[in-house]
C-alpha cells in the first residue's frame, strides 16, 4: 500500500484528482492541503510515502520551494500542473520533484464524454473508465487562458481548446502573433478551427474623464504591489496613461470610448470575444454596478454594431 499526500488548492482539482487515486486498491490517500505551508506540517505528522502537489497555490510567494524540498526526505514528490513549459519544468525541479504530471491531458480526455481510457506515468491507466457526473449535451467549450508564451500557444492548440489572450498591460498588437501561431498550430494538429478572445482590464463610466478618475488610482496601486510579488517592472502612471490610449491594453472611458477599442482589439487580434476584468480593490460598490449596467447596455450592443454581427 503506497500512502499518498495530496495538495491543491483548487477543490475542484482536489475532488478529482482524489476520486482518480481512491479507486486505486494499491494507494490510500492519508491526507489533503491547500497550501505549502499546511503540506510541510502534513508531512511531519502523516509520513506519507508520496506527495502529489500542485506547483502553483495562494502561498507560494510566501514559501520557497527549497523550504518544502527540505520536508521530502523520505518520500517522493509528484508535481501537477496546469502547465508544461520548461519554466514550469524548472520549478518542478527545484522543489525536487521526480515526475512533473500535466493535468490538461487528463483533463481533455474527460471533455470527451464518455469512458475514459488514459495512460499516465505514475498512477495506473484508466481503462473504459466511466466520469461522472455526466455532460448533458456534449463537451462544454474550455478556454485557455495564454499571457506570452508560445508553447501554451501551441499546447492550447494540441488539445483543441479555444484560445484566450490574457493582456494586462502594453501594446495589445504585440499579441497579433500568436494569433496566427494558434490558428498554425489547429491546423498542423489537425484541429478544427477554435476562436480566439481578448481578456483585458478595463472601466467603463459616463464619461473618459470619470471612468480615469474611478479606475486609475485603484488599478495602480494594485499593480504596484503585484509587480513587487511577481518581479516584473513597476508601472509609473505615464505607462498606465499610454496604456489608456489607442493600441493600449486598458479598456477605460465612455460606453462609446470603450466600445471604439474593444473592436479596434479583436479586429488586430482576429478574436471574436473580449472579456473586460473589471474591479479593483478601492473602488466603490456602486461605482462597479454602473460598470456592469453601461458595459452590457452600452458597450456590448456598439461593439456587435461595428463588427457587423
Amino acid at each position: 500500500m503506497i500512502s499518498v499526500l495530496l495538495a491543491d488548492d483548487s477543490e475542484i482539482m482536489r475532488q478529482a484528482i482524489a476520486g482518480l487515486l481512491k479507486r486505486d486498491p494499491e494507494i490510500q490517500l492519508v491526507g489533503e492541503a491547500v497550501s505549502f505551508r499546511q503540506i510541510m506540517q502534513l508531512i511531519k505528522e502523516l509520513h506519507p510515502q508520496v506527495v502529489v502537489m500542485d506547483l502553483h497555490m495562494g502561498d507560494e510567494k510566501n514559501v520557497t520551494p527549497s523550504e518544502v524540498k527540505s520536508c521530502l526526505s523520505n518520500c517522493q514528490l509528484v508535481a501537477i500542473s496546469i502547465w508544461n513549459d520548461v519554466e514550469t519544468k524548472n520549478l518542478a525541479r527545484r522543489f525536487g520533484a521526480v515526475e512533473l504530471l500535466d493535468k490538461t491531458n487528463l483533463f481533455a480526455e474527460i471533455l470527451k464524454g464518455g469512458p475514459v481510457t488514459w495512460e499516465g506515468n505514475t498512477r495506473p491507466g484508466l481503462h473504459d473508465q466511466d466520469i461522472v457526473p455526466h455532460l448533458e449535451s456534449g463537451p462544454f467549450p474550455v478556454w485557455i487562458g495564454v499571457g506570452g508564451s508560445p508553447q501554451s500557444v501551441i499546447r492550447a492548440a494540441r488539445y483543441g481548446f479555444s484560445l484566450m489572450l490574457a493582456i494586462i498591460g502594453g501594446e495589445t498588437a504585440r499579441f497579433a502573433p500568436f494569433s496566427q501561431l494558434f490558428q498554425q498550430a489547429l491546423e498542423k494538429f489537425g484541429q478544427p478551427q477554435r476562436p480566439v478572445g481578448v481578456h483585458a482590464p478595463g472601466h467603463v463610466a459616463a464619461t473618459d474623464e470619470q471612468a480615469l478618475e474611478e479606475f486609475l488610482p485603484a488599478f495602480e496601486a494594485t499593480m504596484r504591489r503585484v509587480s513587487q510579488q511577481r518581479g516584473f517592472r513597476t508601472p509609473t502612471r505615464e505607462t498606465l496613461v499610454r496604456d489608456v490610449g489607442p493600441g493600449g491594453a486598458l479598456h477605460i472611458g465612455s460606453p462609446e470610448t470603450v466600445a471604439r477599442k474593444i473592436t479596434a482589439t479583436l479586429k488586430d487580434l482576429n478574436a471574436t470575444r473580449f472579456d473586460l476584468k473589471y474591479g479593483m480593490n478601492g473602488m466603490s460598490h456602486n461605482t462597479l454596478m454602473t460598470n456592469i449596467e453601461l458595459f452590457g447596455t452600452k458597450v456590448a450592443p456598439l461593439v456587435r454594431e461595428m463588427m457587423g454581427s
